[in-house]
């Protein structure tokens, strides 16, 4: 992926940050559950892109994606956890009114393993 910079820690422009990225690379992002076979199709074509230096940034931040896409669609509510004043991505969740929870960076280990699709996990949830 290009050095475009992505931002350090407000989850609403990392996730804006990314969504237009790859609105450039000819995806269409917009939030809506449809828009999360994108993610489905970039992992299919695209995954080396996420490969290089700030592979890690790329990881969270289409975790971050997809976790908005639930916060917006579902009502969810993101639970940020934090350690040492950093984000622990493995213990950061959405949590909605059934009080059921969901973290989206298990989603994108998954998706990077190729052991599922976005698809996957709106069918098991809901």
């Amino acid at each position: 992926m290009p050095k475009y910079i992505k931002p350090k820690t407000d989850f609403k422009k990392i996730s804006e940050w990314f969504s237009h990225y790859l609105i450039r690379e000819g995806y269409h992002l917009d939030y809506t559950i449809e828009s999360l076979s994108e993610i489905d199709r970039f992992f299919e074509s695209d995954l080396d892109l996420i490969f290089d230096d700030e592979s890690l940034d790329y990881s969270e931040a289409i975790g971050i994606y997809i976790g908005d896409v639930f916060v917006i669609n579902y009502k969810g509510k993101w639970n940020i956890k934090h350690v040492d004043s950093e984000v622990d991505y493995q213990n950061t969740f959405i949590v909605f009114k059934n009080k059921s929870k969901l973290n989206p960076f298990i989603i994108v280990t998954s998706l990077i393993r190729r052991d599922c699709k976005v698809a996957d996990y709106i069918k098991d949830i809901y």
